[in-house]
């Protein structure tokens, strides 16, 4: 039995060299199926969702990303979790992603996909309206080093927003200073409004109408 599980998988391996791709799906399923506790079970169901997840058929991807997952912490897990979480965006399923880019933010052993959790999770809560915590992502992520611009005006905007929405003015007001200079237009005429508002609130109408002429000139 192990010499026939053995050389069923170097077929496999055979298959995928030659990027027989549709040949090596149909013979690691078969694997599967007959060696459902080989040696090389766990690569063969790792394989195996990377062509169903090549092929954007995410119900069948996720099923043997799940038997990958459900194994005790592995070479192929941190993988198979941001793959799961982007199968499950692809389905509209976002509930089902949180958890998993919790589980990443925790164990994550690589910082990019670290990353990509937080930032995945920074965008959820705010887009749930769960401000205290897309504050949270939103700092985290803004303190990261090497951080990608757009990145950076993303997390600015949400933390800009958010704190607004917590009514924590002075936060907000440092995260809109720096939106002023942001390289999307909407989001600089949207900071230099704010400041623009809680000078009026403060009654230097002045300063004030300088924001504003500063707006009504630069931008469309």
């Amino acid at each position: 039995d192990l010499e026939l599980e053995k050389a069923a998988y170097q077929a496999i391996e055979r298959l995928l060299e030659e990027q027989k791709k549709k040949a090596a799906q149909k013979a690691l399923v078969a694997y599967l199926e007959n060696y459902p506790q080989g040696t090389n079970a766990l690569v063969a169901a790792f394989q195996l969702a990377e062509l169903y997840f090549e092929e954007e058929e995410w119900e069948s991807a996720l099923q043997y990303y799940n038997l990958v997952a459900d194994q005790d912490s592995n070479e192929y897990t941190e993988q198979t979790l941001v793959r799961m979480t982007q199968a499950y965006l692809k389905r509209d399923e976002q509930n089902k992603a949180v958890v998993l880019w919790e589980l990443l933010v925790a164990s994550a052993q690589f910082e990019e996909n670290k990353r990509y959790a937080q930032f995945n999770l920074m965008q959820f809560y705010f887009k749930e309206q769960d401000y205290a915590k897309a504050v949270s992502y939103a700092e985290t992520i803004l303190g990261l080093n090497a951080l990608d611009e757009q990145i950076k005006w993303d997390a600015l905007y949400i933390l800009a927003k958010a704190a607004e929405m917590q009514k924590n003015l002075p936060k907000a007001a440092i995260a809109y200073a720096q939106l002023e200079k942001a390289p999307q237009a909407e989001r600089a005429v949207e900071a230099l409004f704010f400041n623009a508002q809680e000078k009026h609130k403060e009654k230097a109408y002045a300063a004030s109408n300088v924001v504003i002429e500063k707006i009504a000139q630069n931008y469309a």
